[in-house]
């Protein structure tokens, strides 16, 4: 493996030293004051666990829902089963990244473990594959990804500022208003994001905390409504749970996860700051087996208090099913 080299007082140092752990090369940092440059360590178990629950909750649990309802043909049961299963599914592929971050103790997810893996057979093409998913990642699929969220964003702040205002129809009769109205806000929110994350990793950290409280805050009030409609015996689309169109298919349950996994996504974020985490021996796989779980949980109550609010029908047809709970 390719090792940076750094000259402190005159003397060579290797950034990092190869060490060898289950058969896969890993990383092992040196001492202090050996003139090794590495990440700074400010990110604790707290801070890992707000990582993970604040980069897989977002736009996904208040859209998601309609998608995965659809490809179940409107069967309530089956459809909080693929929403646990996908949550199964997240977990268990988060154990072989906890794997990999122990033994490959560096910062940047799947372009290290591909540098650990293939650079140490070929000293030019074996580091193909780590450029190519890092080529892809920063101009594809990590913009594409903020591009969305942030427009998501813009929409649902904008739609409650307007409504209040009760100049929602005029604005969206107005299409080129409103749209320039959400995607303003959209970039807004991609350079905050950005700034944050540029100034300091403990500020994000402590950012990524105040915004997932805010989202769990969310997350509790739509549940609070399904559990108080539970209360007053009022079941919403819940009776006959597991009733299935005859027309339902395996091949469009399966598709049904590629919407639930959506919701999903972030789970693998923390492998990113492997490098900034206190004992990542310890907090890594901590912080996995809280967040996800914690995460899947609040997803299935959140569809409970859906299909408890909201007949099929609306499920099948109101895209923002969140929104369509409070209004």
């Amino acid at each position: 493996m390719h090792c940076p080299i750094f000259v402190n007082n005159g003397k060579k140092s290797l950034a990092t030293t190869t060490v060898k752990r289950n058969g896969l090369v890993g990383l092992k940092d040196g001492s202090k004051n050996d003139g090794t440059v590495r990440m700074k360590r400010q990110i604790g178990l707290i801070g890992g666990i707000a990582m993970i629950i604040g980069t897989m909750i977002g736009s996904g649990i208040f859209i998601s829902p309609t998608g995965v309802f659809q490809r179940v043909d409107g069967s309530v049961g089956v459809s909080l089963v693929v929403w646990i299963a996908c949550g199964l599914l997240s977990t268990l592929t988060a154990v072989t990244y906890i794997e990999l971050g122990t033994v490959v103790p560096r910062s940047g997810g799947e372009h290290a473990y591909f540098m650990a893996a293939f650079a140490p057979l070929h000293q030019f093409w074996g580091e193909i594959p780590a450029f190519l998913f890092a080529f892809m990642t920063v101009t594809l699929l990590k913009p594409s990804a903020l591009a969305i969220l942030s427009l998501s964003f813009g929409e649902y702040t904008i739609l409650p500022i307007l409504n209040g205002l009760g100049t929602c129809e005029n604005w969206k009769k107005n299409s080129k208003d409103y749209e320039f109205g959400h995607k303003l806000l959209a970039i807004v929110c991609a350079l905050f994001v950005a700034t944050i994350n540029i100034y300091s990793a403990k500020l994000s950290a402590r950012v990524q905390i105040v915004f997932t409280v805010a989202k769990l805050i969310a997350c509790a009030l739509v549940i609070g409504i399904g559990l108080y409609n539970l209360s007053i015996g009022e079941f919403g689309s819940l009776p006959n749970s597991f009733d299935m169109s005859e027309n339902t298919s395996y091949s469009s349950v399966a598709l049904a996860f590629y919407s639930g996994l959506w919701s999903y996504d972030g789970w693998n974020n923390l492998n990113y700051l492997t490098e900034e985490l206190i004992d990542p021996n310890r907090n890594l796989p901590l912080a996995i087996f809280i967040g996800i779980p914690l995460v899947t949980i609040l997803y299935t109550f959140m569809n409970i208090s859906y299909f408890t609010v909201l007949s099929k029908v609306e499920l099948m047809t109101k895209e923002p099913v969140g929104i369509s709970c409070y209004v």
